[in-house]
């Protein structure tokens, strides 16, 4: 029976792949034979320095954390002209309540 497994992918502050570190998920209970979980994952051997990762998965990576950040701002973007749009209609409201006042 396989054990499922944990990828985790580092970059630095450019965005460039620094590491991918494989860890294998340990579940189960002594009942079942395979005892307790330890306290950390056990690793895997098949771990790459960054210096063996291939251009194209880091290339892909930088694309997909690209994509990423675009989505990121594009959010933030739609919240800012929600928020201007709030405080627009509050300052119209409230002028047009000041003008109603001042009748």
């Amino acid at each position: 029976m396989s054990q499922p497994t944990r990828t985790t992918i580092t970059y630095d502050a450019e965005g460039q792949v620094t590491g991918v570190d494989h860890q294998s998920i340990r579940s189960g209970t002594a009942d079942y034979g395979d005892g307790p979980e330890p306290a950390e994952p056990k690793r895997s051997n098949d771990q790459l320095p960054a210096a063996h990762i291939s251009t194209a998965t880091k290339t892909a990576a930088k694309k997909f954390l690209d994509a990423f950040e675009i989505d990121i701002a594009a959010e933030r973007q739609r919240i800012a002209d929600h928020l201007k749009a709030e405080a627009d209609r509050a300052a119209a409201s409230a002028a047009e309540a000041a003008a109603r006042a001042a009748e």
